[in-house]
């Protein structure tokens, strides 16, 4: 029997598959010129967008136990697009690489790259949200948390005041 933990986890990766999928296409969609196929592709990343909004809501409402972690979702929004991450010399990160936004809050962002980063490390962040009507984000941050999920990594970072 599984727990209410067990759905959490499950969902959770549900949910990571399904931002994966709107990173791919929105990626091809970024290589390709012929507007017919970007037009399909679009489709594509936008009921994908739907199925990952389903999932959360399933997470919010049915799964998630106490008020802090509704308190979080309803703090952060959705904001899907491409980062990339270019390491603050005084931090001594490593080098920078390529990652993409899951949702952002006017204090952070949670980042998920195929790449791992570090706890502690801090970057330049270059945002551009895959929705064309967003600004592109520069700020700068501080990994304060990373796990990995599939084969995927995911964390949270702490933008500077």
């Amino acid at each position: 029997m599984f727990t209410r933990k067990d759905y959490i986890r499950y969902f959770e990766e549900l949910a990571h598959v399904e931002r994966k999928m709107i990173y791919l296409v929105n990626d091809a969609i970024a290589q390709l010129s012929d507007r017919r196929v970007i037009n399909g592709l679009r489709k594509v990343a936008a009921d994908e967008g739907k199925h990952y909004s389903l999932i959360l809501d399933l997470l919010a409402r049915q799964l998630e136990l106490g008020e802090s972690n509704e308190q979080r979702l309803n703090e952060r929004e959705n904001a899907l697009g491409s980062v990339e991450l270019t390491p603050l010399e005084e931090a001594g990160s490593s080098a920078g690489f390529r990652g993409y936004c899951s949702n952002l809050s006017k204090t952070g962002m949670c980042l998920e790259s195929a790449r791992p980063f570090r706890p502690g490390e801090k970057y330049t962040l270059n945002i551009e949200p895959y929705d064309p009507h967003e600004p592109v984000l520069e700020r700068k941050g501080r990994v304060v948390w990373m796990r990995e999920i599939l084969d995927f990594y995911i964390g949270g970072i702490e933008f500077e005041a």
